[in-house]
């Protein structure tokens, strides 16, 4: 009964040992890229590739480098980013989600990671990804006119955003 107490207690305190220890990116691959990529696969593939193909259909959630721009957008600093990214781990709701609604339609909420997580490991993953999860996004990229490009998306956005035009057969240009 002591023996099997201690091999209990030991592999309890390697395992906190462990978890303390990891980095950003090693929990990271542990708990979150079973669903997420780290970048789009249109960033790691040529498009129209057989590989390109299979990371598009095995998508299981949106790529976190598209995530972290979004949720970058409405928390700035890289607390207020943590902040957001340990609640909204924790407990998932729509009503808290900042990338676009089409991607809870299509993808669904996510389940509740958070819990199984102590607070510096979350603390620690969501540093490691505001500061390696970079791609910018699209809605800023813009520059066109209502229904070209998304200018429909951006009639709101400051004219400032937007720094990409139309060309003929790009974006929806004619």
């Amino acid at each position: 009964m002591k023996r099997t107490l201690l091999v209990t207690a030991g592999l309890l305190l390697s395992t906190l040992a462990l978890s303390a220890n990891n980095s950003g990116e090693e929990i990271f691959k542990a708990k979150c890229s079973a669903c997420h990529l780290l970048q789009a696969p249109g960033a790691m593939y040529k498009p129209g590739t057989p590989e390109f193909r299979q990371a598009m259909n095995d998508l299981k959630a949106p790529p976190m480098a598209k995530v972290a721009s979004m949720i970058k957008m409405k928390y700035e600093t890289k607390e207020a980013f943590a902040k957001f990214v340990n609640d909204y781990i924790t407990t998932p709701d729509a009503s808290k989600t900042v990338c676009m609604k089409n991607a809870v339609k299509g993808f669904g909420l996510m389940p509740a990671i958070g819990k199984s997580m102590s607070t510096e490991e979350k603390k620690t993953v969501a540093e490691w990804i505001y500061n390696n999860a970079k791609a910018t996004p699209m809605m800023k990229k813009m520059k066109c006119a209502a229904g070209k490009c998304g200018g429909g998306m951006m009639k709101n956005a400051p004219a400032k955003e937007h720094t990409m035009k139309c060309a003929p057969g790009k974006c929806g240009g004619k």
